[in-house]
């Protein structure tokens, strides 16, 4: 039987009047942690880099890909997901 090469962690969805709008996901591998960006065409997501310790928990791990996903939605803190949500239809979904 053949192993995984990765598993899959928390996705991070932005979605626009319902629909997805951009997507993300963190994958543990043996080697460490990997973010795959899976769907991005407006570029939210272009220079997204985040470090994650390979020694990291796989909860550590999640809590610093949320916050990372939610810092650029919010661009940094300068918008609430409120103010996101009436002003460009948008939310953020982690699953």
């Amino acid at each position: 039987m053949a192993q995984k090469k990765s598993t899959l962690l928390r996705t991070c969805e932005i979605k626009k009047y319902g629909s997805t709008h951009a997507s993300c996901e963190l994958h543990q591998t043996t080697k460490g942690y990997l973010v795959k960006i899976i769907e991005d065409p407006w570029d939210l997501f272009v220079d997204f880099d985040i470090d994650l310790d390979s020694d990291e928990t796989a909860e550590v791990a999640i809590d610093d890909f949320e916050k990372a996903c939610l810092d650029r939605y919010t661009c940094d803190g300068d918008f609430t997901d409120e103010d996101i949500m009436e002003s460009a239809g948008e939310e953020i979904e982690f699953y």
